[in-house]
């Protein structure tokens, strides 16, 4: 499986990593911290699975191009690119927030599938709550990702 992790929380991937290698065998696993090497990433290459964070900055902190900008919404800027490009990779969100901004509105989870969907025609196979002090997100993650696999 070739895989694209944009996530930039070191703890997250790190667990998320570990999780994808315990269900699936991982051919390739690119990573991208920010949106910028997110959508370079998806304009290279097309991927089994996107593992999308949606809160993300603009771009990497490189020595000399400034310091990058909070972006809430970044990930959605992601979705935005596999539309334009009539892509149909599958993507599972995983985010830390019980609520995600989308177009400059808060939106709980529950709802940010069919809200995305009305504006993105894209493979979102599902969203996902991390929570580091439950095992729910990881449950949730087994059952998305075997069905991708």
């Amino acid at each position: 499986m070739n895989v694209l992790l944009v996530e930039d929380d070191p703890f997250k991937e790190e667990a998320i990593g570990i999780a994808l290698n315990e269900i699936v065998v991982v051919e390739r696993i690119v990573c991208a911290r920010a949106v910028q090497t997110a959508v370079e990433s998806v304009c290279a290459a097309s991927y089994d699975l996107i593992i999308l964070d949606i809160a993300l900055p603009s771009h990497d902190r490189t020595l000399g191009v400034g310091n990058p900008k909070s972006m809430p919404s970044g990930g959605v800027e992601v979705l935005l690119e596999l539309n334009r490009l009539g892509r149909n990779d599958a993507v599972l969100i995983v985010t830390q927030y019980p609520e995600v901004e989308i177009w400059g509105e808060l939106v709980r989870l529950p709802e940010v599938i069919s809200r995305l969907s009305e504006e993105v025609s894209v493979n979102l196979i599902g969203i996902i709550h991390f929570d580091q002090s439950n095992t729910n997100w990881r449950v949730n993650f087994d059952r998305f990702i075997g069905g991708v696999s």
